[in-house]
């Protein structure tokens, strides 16, 4: 289902909901989850992203496709 069906909604009517439906399904399957932590992780949920902050490093941490983790090191502006 494309995210574009959404917008064939018009009205909550009852025989829209099985649209919705499918539009949040789509979206949470989507979805990438956040977690914030201040302390280096040891692992990363699939399909999360962990923001690793403690007041000097700042990192991104991923799961890749194979299982491992990466992180990339965040510069402050």
């Amino acid at each position: 289902m494309a995210i574009d069906e959404v917008y064939k909604i018009n009205q909550m009517n009852q025989d829209e909901t099985p649209t919705i439906k499918k539009a949040l399904a789509h979206i949470h399957e989507q979805a990438v989850g956040v977690h914030f932590v201040d302390a280096a992780p040891t692992d990363v949920p699939a399909g999360k992203i962990v923001v690793y902050d403690d007041g000097t490093t700042r990192r991104l941490y991923v799961r890749t496709g194979k299982g491992g983790i990466g992180y990339a090191t965040l510069t402050m502006i």
